[in-house]
């Protein structure tokens, strides 16, 4: 299920867009965001509110600045791009990427995820270690 239709882009960047650079952009969005591991297998259906304002962000980068171009200078002829991770045409910045991982959770902190083992058999853990230990008393 696509994240962002041709329509919501071109709404977005206020501008006539071609059909085909738009669909081609938004396909390699789609691609990005569903494709991550940590993210792309968490992603719901409907999809989780707030994946479409940063689908929408990726693509706005991707279609006015894929080069990802920090200044620029015109007589002296000087370009200057951006470094580091994420950023250059589509693809996922460490802010996006993290931002996605809170709005699909990722699985971390305080999350238990308790999984059966496919044959259809939950295995019985047992009592806890405390409860086999003999209570000594306190203080001794």
């Amino acid at each position: 299920m696509p994240l962002v239709t041709v329509e919501e882009l071109a709404a977005y960047v206020q501008s006539d867009l071609r059909r085909s650079t738009a669909e081609l952009i938004l396909g390699l969005v789609d691609d990005a965001i569903y494709g991550h591991p940590q993210i792309g297998p968490r992603i719901t259906d409907p999809p989780q509110r707030g994946l479409r304002a940063i689908a929408l962000e990726v693509a706005r980068r991707a279609l006015l600045n894929p080069a990802n171009v920090q200044s620029e200078s015109a007589n002296g002829t000087s370009v200057t791009y951006a470094t580091g991770a994420g950023g250059r045409g589509v693809e996922l910045t460490d802010r996006e990427v993290a931002r996605l991982r809170d709005l699909v959770g990722d699985g971390t902190a305080y999350t238990v995820d308790l999984r059966d083992d496919g044959l259809g058999v939950m295995v019985d853990p047992g009592p806890a270690w405390w409860d086999r230990q003999p209570y000594l008393g306190w203080p001794p």
